[in-house]
């Protein structure tokens, strides 16, 4: 932004109209009302213009979009620990076409309504507050549905040879969602499932590749608990046994997708 240096008018100075325009033409000539000024002085506007090829902030919006279902679909708890396991819940599908270039910055964000059911089975006790569901994002490059870079299935070997699900470290783009809350008071414990609450989720990933992305999609699998792997100074959430009295109702999704160019 330019300087202005001019006579400030005081208190009681005796001023004329051209005194005064001369006030507005000088802030005028160094701060002209166009694009560039207003860009750099507030909001970054010619980013925003899909067509440009430079923008003040250096980050250029490529490609949007977004959408939304009411799937209306159960998530039902893995009763076993050990493989095989269910098949993840496929929560929301959305087929796309975006050419994804090095460094373009790519992020995702979706929301879920969801009402998890179940009674007082196994895994449900009183140290249970813990227990989750986790839904996550993949994507379609060419070969089929993967979790997207950063982000695993949830049933991988975090140690052996008895337990499987996924590191923390290895959860960037997951939801976890809490199954029950469990309410110890005068002696006795009350199981709360609840009525369908939203839970939000995000990805963000700066591309080290060119990609072509064909699709979207949301799935999910439970239940989960979180855990420690000792053996190698790990937190992580591991499958837990369950009784197929234990679900996960999901009954509307949102998806939304932003990619910018960072150079």
């Amino acid at each position: 932004m330019s300087i202005i240096r001019n006579t400030q008018i005081q208190r009681g100075d005796k001023i004329t109209s051209s005194d005064l325009n001369q006030q507005f033409t000088d802030v005028n000539s160094a701060f002209p009302l166009g694009e560039i000024n207003f860009a750099q002085e507030s909001v970054d506007l010619p980013h925003f213009n899909t067509e440009n090829n430079s923008g003040k902030s250096d980050i250029i919006l490529k490609n949007i979009g977004s959408w939304g279902s009411s799937p209306n679909v159960t998530i039902q708890a893995n009763t076993v620990t050990t493989p095989p396991f269910l098949s993840a819940t496929v929560l929301h599908t959305q087929s796309v076409f975006y050419d994804v270039e090095p460094d373009d910055i790519l992020r995702v964000y979706w929301h879920l309504n969801v009402e998890p059911a179940g009674n007082n089975t196994i895994p449900i006790g009183s140290n249970a507050n813990g227990l989750c569901w986790v839904a996550w994002l993949e994507w379609d490059i060419g070969s089929g549905y993967v979790p997207v870079p950063n982000q695993v299935d949830m049933i991988q070997g975090i140690q052996i040879p008895s337990k499987y699900g996924a590191n923390v470290e290895n959860m960037n783009a997951c939801t976890l969602i809490q199954h029950v809350q469990i309410h110890s008071h005068s002696g006795s414990t009350d199981y709360y499932f609840g009525e369908p609450f939203s839970v939000y989720g995000q990805w963000f990933y700066k591309s080290n590749s060119s990609v072509d992305i064909l699709g979207l999609r949301l799935v999910a699998r439970g239940m989960f608990e979180p855990t420690w792997i000792t053996a190698f100074n790990k937190n992580a959430v591991q499958i837990v046994q369950s009784t197929s009295s234990h679900s996960c109702d999901v009954n509307q999704v949102q998806l939304s997708y932003i990619q910018m160019r960072s150079k």
